[in-house]
């Protein structure tokens, strides 16, 4: 039969796909510009233990792959860091209203 939430599932498809392309195109530019890895920094209060949590608090080299976006709803983001002079490639403060 049909489902009601058809309408959100398609939308909710497209959202994960852009994001998933936007990700991509961002992680092989940053690898482009010499970044070596990444930190993950969660972007949002909601509480997301066995996703977002496992993925914050280490060091993700560029050879692992980006790991970003993690869930259709994921609001995390990637702190870049390139290695020859220790630069942040990308920051975006914390924001917690």
């Amino acid at each position: 039969g049909l489902s009601k939430y058809g309408a959100t599932n398609l939308v909710t498809m497209a959202r994960s796909t852009l994001a998933k392309a936007w990700m991509k195109s961002l992680f092989l530019e940053k690898e482009e510009d010499g970044m070596i890895g990444y930190y993950v920094c969660r972007g949002s209060t909601y509480l997301c233990p066995s996703i977002c949590d496992m993925q914050t608090g280490w060091f993700h080299p560029m050879s692992s792959g980006m790991v970003l976006p993690m869930h259709s709803n994921c609001y995390c983001y990637a702190v870049f860091v390139k290695e020859d002079i220790g630069e942040i490639g990308f920051y975006r403060p914390l924001n917690f209203k």
